[in-house]
């Protein structure tokens, strides 16, 4: 857009002075018609979010003082709009209106998709996981372009109505702006506990984002092993695979009605299968860092960052005398907390897609595949941790097209674009996915592995709440409030080739199976001590029951922001066989 176009839609106010006594009056109510309209929009769009706050802070900080400043302060960040938009600079306008775009766009795209908009929750997210803007927009065109549309709607209405119909408030008034944006500030950092998100959107969304930015994690070098190797280990190479968004009623081995894992009910090796497993959290970093790290549930919520202050995985592999591998197969760039500190203690790291730049995506897991073999093909002991690419939403480009096993076929973009799913597609979809990331995965590493000496634990880092919708949108994973179960429904088996069965012994195997459908995440990092030649005693002390151990009676995963700078929630989880079903 030229500047001339810009000026145009933004031409000089009229002045004040050349108006009469009954246009100034006229004038008048045409400005409190409009502050009410701000004021009636801004609590309308988040009237749920403004009420619950003023509850809360009410009940936490116990008076009407806090309060009261609360409400004085949202108030005076709607006049603040209302000087912005009819300010007499027209860079103030300008400005004014293109953040208006930005955070309406950005609270009512979310808005469309979770049913309660942007949050600091969702704010952590954009500062921590930046990298894959671009690949949220695309799985949730629908809630984007909805978003855009009615923030597109709003800014020209108002545009226009102050370009026509107001007179212009002085530049001198933008120190009330600037003092109503201090007593946000202010709000904020004071009330951080209570995590204030609630004043008008405009405002709102760029003060979250500033804010989480302001508060990142701890990002410096880890502790050393507190524990020492006692033994040589189960097997040489010891392999952990984080499948993305895997539900485990969906695996046949599981009992699910489409064939989605042949491969694992054929001969090779040994299959340990441990049933439903609880995930750590209902979103990929979440999973990730507790079973690098070994976290424990009593350690939620993070408050002190223990998830990445701990030693890791990695770290105890290079103890015991193995070579550290990490392959991502999601991804260009570091996720899910792992840092460049991280890289000290891993000997060989590989993204897929910056070696293959040319393979579409589907192709990452079976290049994943390939790599490991060559790895497993070694006498030098190993610890691989390889990150799948899995089946991510949307499911339909998740796989190729010879890889639709299931009918009928994919979802029309209409469909997603107006978020009227059909139910059934959707589930063929994803089990196409499964089908294809899963089986397909595995067809490619197990065949000739039976005579090396490997173990292979297989999780996934969450589940997928196929058909949970809020808002008619489609959520299947990362609920923050009141998650559905499904969302931490994951598969959790163990693959042993000949050499790593006989070490293991025929009682530990079965006292492993005795767990089926009991375990979760956070058995996972203190079996892979176990599994490297730590001793159990040790182990158990430090992080908690293995997989051979008894484990809790009842299961929980970790909703929202793990290290508690936003709404964390410790959920109940149970599947079909147990209580409450």
């Amino acid at each position: 857009m030229s500047c001339k176009s810009v000026g145009r839609f933004f031409p000089p106010l009229p002045e004040k002075n050349n108006w009469s006594s009954r246009e100034r009056w006229t004038g008048f109510i045409k400005q409190t018609l409009f502050i009410f309209f701000l004021f009636a929009f801004f609590l309308a769009i988040d009237f749920s979010g403004i009420t619950a706050r003023i509850e809360e802070i009410y009940r936490v900080r116990g008076g009407l003082l806090p309060l009261g400043f609360y409400l004085f302060t949202w108030c005076g960040l709607i006049l603040s709009l209302f000087i912005l938009y009819t300010n007499k600079s027209r860079l103030v306008r300008i400005f004014s209106f293109l953040i208006s775009f930005f955070s309406l766009a950005v609270f009512f795209g979310y808005k469309f998709l979770n049913g309660y908009g942007y949050g600091y929750h969702e704010a952590i997210v954009t500062v921590n996981e930046y990298v894959f803007v671009r690949e949220a927009i695309s799985g949730y065109i629908g809630a984007a372009v909805c978003g855009i549309v009615v923030s597109v709607l709003f800014v020209l209405m108002v545009g226009y109505f102050c370009r026509t119909k107001l007179p212009e408030t002085g530049k001198r008034y933008l120190l009330l702006v600037i003092f109503f944006i201090g007593c946000m500030g202010y709000i904020i950092n004071l009330h951080a506990d209570l995590v204030i998100e609630n004043f008008p959107v405009v405002f709102n969304a760029p003060a979250l984002i500033c804010h989480a930015a302001q508060n990142r994690l701890y990002a410096g070098p880890r502790s050393k092993p507190y524990l020492v190797p006692q033994e040589a280990g189960v097997a040489r190479h010891i392999v952990l695979i984080m499948d993305e968004s895997i539900r485990g009623d969906h695996l046949s081995i599981n009992g699910a009605q489409r064939d989605t894992t042949p491969c694992l009910e054929s001969p090779g090796l040994q299959l340990l299968n441990l049933g439903i497993a609880c995930s750590a959290g209902n979103q990929s970093s979440t999973s990730n860092i507790i079973v690098q790290s070994g976290l424990t549930l009593n350690q939620v919520p993070d408050l002190q960052n223990y998830a990445l202050k701990m030693p890791s995985i990695f770290q105890y592999a290079k103890k015991c005398g193995r070579k550290t591998y990490y392959i991502n197969a999601q991804g260009s760039v570091l996720s899910d907390y792992l840092t460049k500190q991280d890289l000290v203690d891993i000997d060989n790291y590989t993204f897929i897609e910056v070696e293959n730049p040319d393979s579409p995506r589907w192709e990452y897991d079976l290049l994943a595949a390939d790599l490991t073999r060559s790895i497993l093909e070694n006498d030098q002991s190993a610890f691989v941790y390889i990150l799948k690419n899995g089946a991510h939403f949307p499911y339909e480009i998740m796989y190729p097209e010879t890889g639709q096993v299931f009918e009928p076929a994919a979802i029309s973009l209409t469909n997603r674009l107006l978020s009227r799913n059909n139910e059934e597609e959707i589930l063929v979809n994803y089990d196409n996915a499964v089908r294809w990331s899963v089986d397909g995965f595995f067809s490619r590493l197990l065949p000739g592995l039976e005579k090396k000496s490997c173990l292979i634990t297989y999780i996934s880092d969450h589940g997928q709440s196929l058909g949970y919708k809020r808002v008619g949108m489609s959520i299947p994973h990362n609920t923050v409030e009141d998650p559905p179960v499904d969302q931490a429904n994951t598969p959790m088996f163990l693959l042993l080739s000949e050499p790593a069965a006989a070490s293991l012994g025929s009682e530990r195997i079965l006292s492993v199976l005795e767990n089926k459908n009991r375990l979760s995440h956070f058995q996972v990092f203190p079996s892979l001590l176990y599994f490297m030649g730590y001793e159990k005693d040790e182990i158990n002390e430090a992080y908690g029951p293995t997989i051979f151990d008894i484990v809790p009676d009842r299961r929980y995963f970790v909703s929202g922001d793990l290290f508690g700078r936003s709404s964390c929630r410790i959920n109940l989880f149970e599947h079909k066989g147990e209580a409450g079903f």
